[in-house]
């Protein structure tokens, strides 16, 4: 309900509590209420305020936000900072190679979820992206291997499901 959410950031921002958290999930409480430019106005707000520690998540955020404006460039820099704030930050890799991907920079995306993967393994969307991607390179070990751990971590994931099945009986034919 981020209605009612949005309305307890404003008392604490009129009690006087303005930290860049208080910001961020303002611009994500806009965000998804499809407030986008008051999102990204709360958002930039609290990366002024933001010290390094935070920062990646905030410009995390704002790549978010850009994704949903349909502002790829926007997006693609956003995550891009985001590394720059967190070199460790998965997530942004994950949108970076997504974001390649729909560019068609295969080599670039699969070079991006497995950045994702070294630095967060629990990530699914490193797994099940790079699955993808290796299927679609005709790596089928690879493919087999990463879908098998994205459905460890989600199991009930159905493109998952597929592509293992997919993957599987490849295997079963040869």
């Amino acid at each position: 309900q981020p209605e009612l959410a949005l309305r307890f950031y404003h008392r604490l921002l009129q009690a006087g509590l303005c930290t860049p958290e208080v910001w961020n999930n303002v611009g994500l409480c806009c965000f998804h209420t499809s407030h986008y430019d008051t999102a990204l106005s709360c958002l930039q707000r609290s990366v002024s305020l933001a010290s390094d520690d935070i920062l990646a998540d905030i410009w995390y955020n704002i790549g978010v936000v850009a994704i949903n404006m349909g502002e790829m460039e926007m997006a693609y820099q956003a995550f891009t900072i985001a590394i720059s704030a967190n070199s460790n930050h998965g997530e942004s890799y994950v949108n970076l190679g997504v974001i390649e991907m729909q560019r068609g920079n295969i080599d670039k995306a699969r070079s991006q979820f497995a950045m994702a993967r070294r630095i967060a393994p629990d990530l699914f969307e490193a797994q099940f992206n790079g699955a993808v991607i290796s299927w679609r390179l005709g790596n089928l070990q690879e493919s087999y291997e990463l879908v098998t751990r994205a459905l460890e971590l989600l199991p009930d994931h159905s493109e998952g499901q597929a592509l293992f099945r997919v993957v599987g009986r490849c295997f079963s034919l040869s």
